[in-house]
């Protein structure tokens, strides 16, 4: 038998999202489509408790997660480990295939720096860390554990999880859940609600 032991919920649309530009470090805000997938959270979640609820720093993340609080009474702790992998100089740039070619290069040379960016490397090692800390945190406590994040974070559960980025993807507003079976951990994605093309770490 399988349990969910924790969600993963990708923040909600922003301008950058639909002009299908590279967003990264940049703190944006939701749009109001983005505002609008944040309260579709509550129905959805509308029978689920949870045990804790954890989020990155972002503006858009915290604003994704804002509803979703205020109707189960808790607070989402922000950690700076949750945060995007940080793009550096394609921040804002728009991801055609000539710069989806570069970044992908820094994903399969993970020792080598984003200009004006982090290390691929470096994001796996803050990001890996904290999402296992959180997944066995989900699963010592009676109810799975909450997490707003990013993109380029949703990838890299798949990837730890699967060894496949783009083995659950969710769009802005999804949601990811993390089940426990006696087989081990795995993935899947409950909330699908955009058809945004991705590629690589977005840096979302």
């Amino acid at each position: 038998m399988k349990k969910i032991i924790a969600f993963f919920i990708r923040h909600g649309e922003t301008e950058l999202n639909k002009e299908n530009e590279f967003r990264g470090d940049l703190d944006i805000p939701l749009d109001a489509d983005g505002e609008k997938q944040a309260a579709a959270l509550v129905p959805f979640f509308a029978n689920k408790a949870f045990s804790g609820a954890y989020g990155s720093t972002r503006k858009r993340v915290a604003q994704t997660m804002k509803p979703l609080m205020e109707a189960k009474g808790m607070q989402m702790k922000p950690l700076k480990a949750l945060d995007s992998l940080d793009t550096g100089e394609f921040a804002g740039k728009p991801k055609d295939k000539e710069n989806l070619k570069e970044l992908k290069w820094y994903r399969e040379h993970p020792e080598e720096q984003i200009p004006d960016g982090e290390k691929v490397g470096d994001f796996r090692k803050r990001v890996d860390a904290k999402i296992m800390q959180l997944i066995h945190k989900g699963e010592s406590a009676k109810n799975p554990v909450v997490v707003g994040v990013h993109g380029s974070v949703i990838k890299e559960i798949n990837r730890m999880l699967h060894d496949d980025m783009d083995h659950a993807k969710v769009e802005p507003g999804g949601v990811l859940a993390v089940f426990k079976s006696p087989a081990g951990y795995s993935v899947e994605a409950l909330l699908k609600p955009a058809d945004e093309p991705e590629e690589v770490y977005a840096g979302s």
